[in-house]
């Protein structure tokens, strides 16, 4: 395994991994998150459980290892009376994953998989840590210790999940504790692999960008991988991110963006060091309105750094638009693509 790209359990998103070249699909074991919906219920969630299930069902290769987790979902909700991830390792088991665990999470999380494991054939466990568990490695040695001794004798796995890094100074300080952090970590408990994840994309892209502009977004995430990689060489890490989409971007935040009549055209497009962002105006107010997919495609393939039809599904379907073939899509099927086409960019050309 090469990489891990933190996913939705959506659609789009599973289908970015099945089209990619064979080659590609082979050196990524993705992360699953269930994805958080519009109305955080419990009918809600277990609809959001259920879709995810059935597109696996259909488009998912049984056998391909994937780490499954439900880290959106608040703690309070609750399936039928038990806890939300208890109800989604009893709809998955019959798929080959890797649970994940946390040492902030709810107790009755990591009671649910340590009742899984017992009946499974699963034989590896994810301990995911976010940046405030990995700054000072003091504060959760105990409960690390705690957490590591209660899943018995099975293989595991560490993640160092930074989620959102949106400064030069954020990133300095997430390489400088994951330095600190990983020495001291190491000379206690021992792990199969580590994963070094990270975004640099906000979920609010008018963050990074006014509507009708072009801008260019620093990858902080491959900084800090190739910073600890560079300083710690002995040590084998395995690269992740959140592709093109932000690790706080939500079912909520596209029904706002409807009701509020202010969606936009969001196209991404990655490079080494850079992901160049090409927003449109409203797709209610702008004359061109969703052909404005077709316009920036056309502004994409006239790059330098664009990679050519024949590169992924994504970079074919890419130029496609740019000739205004067929409909322009919408926001979702480019999300497909786009991470179609970073998914097989960071596995080709960056590990």
């Amino acid at each position: 395994m090469k990489y891990s790209p933190f996913l939705k359990l959506k659609l789009n998103e599973i289908l970015a991994i099945r089209d990619l070249d064979e080659g590609v699909y082979k050196e990524l074991m993705p992360v699953f998150d269930v994805p958080k919906p519009y109305n955080l219920n419990e009918s809600e969630v277990m609809k959001s459980i259920e879709t995810g299930k059935k597109h696996l069902i259909r488009y998912w290769n049984r056998e391909k290892l994937f780490f499954l987790d439900s880290y959106d979902i608040t703690d309070s909700i609750r399936i039928n009376g038990m806890h939300v991830y208890k109800h989604v390792l009893n709809e998955f088991g019959d798929f080959n994953f890797i649970p994940i665990l946390g040492i902030n999470r709810h107790p009755d999380h990591l009671s649910a998989v340590v009742e899984h494991l017992k009946k499974s054939s699963i034989t590896s466990v994810a301990i995911r840590l976010t940046t405030d568990d990995f700054s000072d490695f003091s504060l959760i040695q105990s409960e690390l210790s705690e957490l590591i001794q209660k899943l018995g004798q099975i293989k595991l796995l560490l993640i160092l999940d930074s989620r959102l890094i949106n400064s030069e100074g954020a990133k300095k300080d997430i390489v400088r504790d994951i330095l600190n952090f990983l020495p001291k970590v190491l000379s206690q408990f021992s792990f199969e692999g580590i994963i070094i994840s990270g975004s640099s994309i906000n979920a609010n892209v008018g963050e990074h960008s006014d509507t009708n502009s072009e801008v260019s977004i620093e990858r902080f995430e491959w900084q800090i991988f190739e910073d600890v990689k560079s300083a710690i060489p002995s040590l084998k890490i395995i690269y992740g991110d959140y592709g093109i989409v932000s690790p706080n971007y939500s079912d909520a935040d596209i029904e706002l963006e409807f009701i509020q009549n202010v969606a936009t055209p969001k196209v991404f497009y990655t490079d080494r060091n850079l992901i160049y962002l090409y927003r449109g105006g409203a797709f209610k107010t702008h004359r061109r309105g969703r052909k404005q997919y077709f316009d920036i495609a056309k502004r994409v393939v006239s790059q330098s750094f664009y990679r050519g039809s024949n590169y992924s599904s994504g970079d074919r379907f890419i130029f496609e638009k740019s000739l205004e073939q067929g409909s322009p899509s919408g926001q979702g099927n480019w999300y497909r693509m786009l991470n179609n086409s970073h998914i097989s960019f960071i596995c080709k050309e960056l590990l």
